[in-house]
């Protein structure tokens, strides 16, 4: 065992490694090393087979505990004695406290005549946010919160104070043809007083050498004030400047997340991607683009989860340093592939390029709660909060989490908090109905779930409050309609449906048929509080084994 240690050590160091020709070259050269540590130890797991009715001898947990210790606070010398502690891959980080080492990158005014360069001053500012995130030592506020400024004149103090940073970058972008000038002003949020600012007049092929001056003129400010000696930067990420026009146009679209916008941000992908094949950056956001569509059900599962993760593994085969492309990976290894210790070593990955991305965090807390780790999840996700403090989407995710650990109230007051920042979205109504549910409280439930704007969603949340309204032959006619208008994107939801009245032959045969399919939430049936009835079922056990959730 502890030559096993030593080997798994190395390993790791190879993961971690600064020198990208002496790391991992793919995220398969990964995943093959870990199985073979796994088989070393002693721990692999044979293929389950389909409807088997026991479980593997190996103890709950030993996996985790294994991979932890060997992943996380390993002392030099205690390296021996410590192989085998159990420790979680990814340590929650502790609460953030307001620092002076911490800024937000405002969205770029756009002054081009036309005023039709929004999507190009979003993506500077977002590629900036990018290469911040990923100096030691500086906290970054996320980009959700730090767009909610977009357009308006709101005192910077006032802004600083709301996203409890010290410091904020602001600039104008003003594109005319082929030159674009760029104006930025770093500000001391307390006083509002200028601490730095400088105007780049360039063309637009020189964009990207334009990014990395300005954010090392950044950082040289700030290492004057808080930030000391260590002022590592990323490489500059594009070399075609039409290419990158593209990407920016895709990235601006994807934000949006309706389906036709989805679908135009994967046109401008492919269009980037014509232009430069080996332009990394957009084969993430291809890969961003095809796990939207997955997750929102605009296209089959089966068909865009293979799209996603081979996307991203293209990207990280071009460029192995891209926590966004890291991160990609992760989500569509956790939510489609179920490769728990493929989407973990990925989200390790992109969290040690970039400490603060919100994206990585957020991956890692979701993927803790699906494999019980709930406290640890919860604390990552009040991480994500802290660096995205006015996203309504990662008050949701906190509250998600919650409710999944049965902290009723502590998810009542995170997903109110989401409401009161965007009342209008129905993930977070119809989760505030579950809540209620839970709560024995059907008619604030009913509330909710009658005014869903999303039809599936409402039916889903009206088969549930109807019955528990005792409203029977109502709730079995919106379960009827939802069977039949979305049997192929709600199969775990009406799996849950028939678990919460207690009718476990039914749910297991839409669990059965969502793992057909690849029903992207399986991934939390663990700790999804509607299949709790199922839990005492002789069928609840080999199917956790199935999704290699028991442990």
């Amino acid at each position: 065992m502890l030559m096993t240690g030593f080997t798994f050590l190395f390993r790791l160091k190879k993961l971690l490694e600064k020198d990208r020709r002496l790391r991992y070259q793919s995220a398969s050269d990964l995943q093959t090393d870990l199985k073979r540590l796994l088989r070393d130890m002693g721990l692999a797991r044979a293929p389950a087979q389909a409807g088997a009715a026991t479980r593997p001898s190996r103890p709950r947990g030993t996996l985790r505990a294994q991979l932890g210790a060997a992943l996380v606070g390993l002392a030099v010398g205690t390296i021996g004695l410590n192989i085998v502690r159990r420790l979680e891959v990814i340590e929650a980080p502790p609460v953030l406290e307001p620092s002076s080492a911490s800024i937000a990158v405002l969205p770029f005014a756009d002054m081009s005549l036309k005023k039709d360069q929004e999507y190009f001053t979003d993506g500077l500012s977002e590629e900036l946010l990018n290469v911040l995130g990923q100096v030691p030592g500086l906290r970054v506020a996320g980009r959700t919160s730090s767009f909610q400024f977009k357009g308006k004149s709101e005192d910077l103090r006032v802004i600083g104070e709301k996203l409890n940073v010290a410091s904020l970058l602001e600039g104008s972008v003003r594109k005319a043809g082929n030159r674009v000038r760029i104006t930025a002003r770093l500000v001391n949020s307390a006083d509002g007083l200028q601490l730095w600012s400088k105007t780049y007049d360039r063309e637009l092929e020189d964009i990207f050498a334009v990014q990395e001056e300005i954010a090392r003129s950044l950082v040289g400010a700030l290492k004057g004030s808080f930030l000391g000696e260590n002022e590592r930067l990323t490489q500059v990420r594009g070399q075609n400047a039409a290419a990158y026009n593209a990407y920016l146009q895709g990235r601006y679209f994807l934000e949006r997340r309706s389906e036709e916008d989805v679908r135009k941000a994967l046109d401008y992908f492919r269009d980037a991607l014509t232009l430069d094949p080996g332009y990394a950056l957009a084969w993430t956001g291809l890969s961003s683009a095809h796990l939207v569509m997955a997750g929102y059900g605009y296209v089959p599962v089966k068909v865009a989860k293979v799209k996603a993760r081979d996307a991203a593994e293209r990207a990280l085969a071009l460029d192995d340093t891209l926590p966004e492309a890291w991160a990609a990976l992760g989500f569509s290894k956790m939510s489609y592939d179920w490769d728990w210790l493929g989407a973990e070593a990925a989200f390790l990955r992109a969290l040690a390029l970039n400490p603060g991305s919100t994206d990585a965090l957020q991956g890692a807390a979701s993927l803790a709660v699906r494999l019980g780790r709930l406290d640890k999840g919860i604390n990552l996700g009040r991480r994500v909060v802290g660096l995205d403090p006015l996203n309504d989407n990662e008050h949701r995710r906190l509250g998600t989490h919650f409710y999944y650990a049965g902290r009723l109230e502590e998810a009542e007051v995170a997903l109110t908090k989401a409401l009161e920042l965007n009342p209008a979205r129905p993930s977070t109504q119809g989760l505030l109905g579950e809540v209620y549910l839970a709560q024995s409280k059907p008619e604030a439930a009913f509330e909710y779930f009658e005014k869903l704007g999303r039809p599936k969603a409402r039916l889903f949340g009206l088969a549930l409050t109807y019955s528990a309204l005792g409203r029977q032959h109502e709730a079995e006619s919106a379960l009827a309609q939802l069977r039949e208008d979305h049997p192929n994107s709600m199969m775990f939801q009406i799996a849950s449906v028939y678990a919460y009245w207690g009718q476990p032959d039914q749910a297991f045969e839409w669990l059965e048929r969502a793992y057909t399919l690849r029903d992207g939430g399986l991934s939390k049936m663990k700790v999804y509080p509607l299949l709790e009835s199922l839990h005492d079922d002789p069928r609840w056990e080999p199917f956790l084994v199935k999704m290699s959730l028991d442990g």
